[in-house]
């Protein structure tokens, strides 16, 4: 995953400063509990800080590993592999108002059925691989961390083209469309500069970069992916009037606002995007 302690401990750090500036900036309680799907990301680089401080010296665990490490490792394996449904959850539940949500159903299905297959796969006696107990060793001329899980992956294959698949599939139904081109371009970036510079070893370190450009997206362009109500939740918030500031004449006004509460004015703020969206295209 990441390089050494030192980048996760900063990439922890800014993730987590992410997740409570995305948390405070928006307005209304709904809008702010979409920061907590970037929970499952701001974990894994957590724990991954332990597990640099108690990996192995030689590389090879051989049955002998750290209690914390065999933990975090644990962890890390439910948390991962969570981490498409948690991105079908936030896609399901930030879809705005008048869009057909149904769409997303099958893909949260798939998700959560994934999910349940590796929790299995994880319990099952046969899931052991010999020996091998879950540690996080280092490997590769740049001693890059690589999680050691028990379950068999023989017997579920490919988990890793399902990760993707899974994460990418709520963004076709996505809107903006643009959606899936700003999550997929980070990864894409990212994996054939590791392609085409770093030898294999490497790759997991795709995912430590992508987590952290995809976070750092959400800061500096928020209007991009997410609702467009965010564009008025400032206004609203110093009791100004939405009319003349909200973008593109996506306006509420004073008088329909004493009728609303903040997620109502959110919804309607969307919907209005959202119908002016449609026309266009």
């Amino acid at each position: 995953m990441c390089w050494n302690l030192e980048v996760s401990i900063i990439f922890s750090i800014l993730e987590l400063s992410t997740i409570i500036f995305l948390w405070y900036r928006n307005y209304s309680v709904r809008d702010r509990c979409y920061a907590l799907f970037f929970l499952l990301v701001f974990f894994i680089e957590f724990s991954e800080i332990f597990l640099w401080i108690t990996v192995p010296e030689s590389g090879e665990f051989e049955g002998k590993c750290p209690s914390a490490n065999v933990f975090f490792t644990s962890m890390t394996y439910f948390v991962a592999w969570m981490q498409p449904l948690g991105i079908n959850l936030y896609c399901l539940f930030s879809t705005i108002k008048k869009q057909d949500k149904s769409k997303f159903y099958m893909s949260v299905s798939l998700a959560s059925f994934d999910y349940l297959l590796h929790i299995i796969s994880y319990f099952m006696e046969w899931g052991e691989v010999g020996s091998q107990k879950n540690c996080s060793v280092t490997y590769g001329k740049t001693d890059n961390l690589h999680w050691e899980w028990q379950y068999n992956r023989e017997w579920y294959f490919p988990n890793t083209y399902n990760y993707f698949v899974l994460s990418i599939i709520p963004f076709m139904f996505y809107r903006p469309w643009r959606a899936l081109i700003n999550f997929m371009f980070p990864y894409m970036t990212t994996l054939l500069i590791t392609f085409l510079v770093f030898e294999d070893s490497v790759f997991p370190s795709t995912w430590c970069w992508t987590a952290l450009m995809i976070l750092i997206f959400f800061v500096l362009d928020p209007w991009t992916v997410e609702r467009d109500s965010f564009k008025s939740c400032f206004v609203r918030k110093n009791k100004k009037n939405i009319e003349s500031k909200t973008p593109n004449d996506l306006s509420v006004s004073q008088s329909e606002q004493e009728n609303l509460n903040d997620d109502q004015i959110d919804d309607e703020i969307d919907s209005r995007s959202y119908d002016d969206n449609e026309e266009s295209d």
